[in-house]
């Protein structure tokens, strides 16, 4: 039995114990077209999406269904977290609290950004009929919904815990991934642009952070034309450039090698670094977008 046997074992050991009965099981391993066939041949009125690298409490899928009693409600969503550590204490990153807080204040509106992968539960009719290639399918299904008139929520009683910690290089790859797939959602769900409610979140959270990296670009580049007239700029040159070179220095002694800095100073740098990294990755993105390299 290979070692994703037995993470697939554990996780269909882990959703017997719901307290949510009459489940029935689909397992799709990365084939889009398959997960289409599976969908429609699905009987259920509800689909719950998981992953092998979490683990569900067991009120969870309930929680998740509960949310999609109103007719008005296509999609729920529940909350990711790292497992306690040994004394129970949890282990969610100050950017994971802050994405979920963000998270809650989109639910009250009724429209999340984006659905995550370990948790989430989507009415089957909703469904699009076509999955596209290079697109996170997650994300795609909820904004679907959204764009159809339909609330996506977020509920925190719906808990999932990550089991499989990945390492840095592939967070790094499934973040260029994600941006490839961001970029080609900006033209699937253009129509999202002109809605002002159901586009407000839409906008703020992913079409103003998929400009980020070019906004940064920009940062560094016009202070440095401006800085051959004017001796003012060199000073924001030097500042940023000695930023991304300190950057680069924590990135290789410190992230590489899985050390950490103490304090508060430690996790503020680890929050740049994390900062830094994404917008990398989203331009290496959008490199391999328009160059159809992916």
């Amino acid at each position: 039995m290979s070692e994703d046997d037995n993470h697939i074992q554990d996780k269909i050991e882990n959703l017997k114990k719901s307290d949510y009965q009459n489940i029935e099981h689909i397992l799709v391993i990365h084939c889009r077209t398959e997960l289409s066939k599976q969908i429609k041949c699905s009987q259920s009125e509800v689909i719950v999406f998981t992953d092998i690298s979490s683990e569900y409490e067991s009120s969870s899928i309930t929680n998740l269904v509960k949310g999609l009693f109103d007719e008005k409600v296509g999609c729920v969503c529940g909350i990711l977290r790292k497992k306690p550590n040994e004394n129970g204490k949890l282990q969610d990153s100050a950017n994971w609290v802050y994405e979920n807080k963000i998270k809650i204040l989109e639910s009250n509106i009724g429209y999340l950004s984006g659905a995550n992968s370990a948790i989430y539960a989507v009415k089957r009719e909703l469904l699009p009929h076509i999955v596209y290639d290079n697109i996170n399918i997650d994300f795609y299904f909820s904004t679907y919904i959204t764009q159809s008139g339909y609330y996506t929520l977020f509920t925190p009683s719906a808990v999932a815990y990550e089991t499989l910690y990945k390492k840095n290089s592939e967070i790094f790859n499934k973040h260029i991934r994600d941006s490839v797939s961001a970029y080609i959602s900006i033209v699937l769900f253009w129509h999202l642009l002109l809605c002002r409610k159901r586009g407000f979140v839409y906008v703020s959270h992913r079409v103003l952070k998929w400009i980020v990296p070019f906004n940064l670009i920009l940062l560094l580049s016009i202070p440095m034309i401006l800085s051959l007239s004017n001796s003012f700029f060199k000073f924001f040159v030097v500042l940023q450039i000695i930023g991304y070179l300190f950057i680069t220095l924590y990135h290789f002694e410190f992230v590489k090698k899985n050390r950490d800095i103490d304090g508060v100073f430690g996790k503020l740098v680890s929050f740049v670094h994390y900062f830094i990294e994404l917008n990398y990755a989203m331009l290496r993105g959008f490199i391999c977008c328009v160059t159809h390299k992916m």
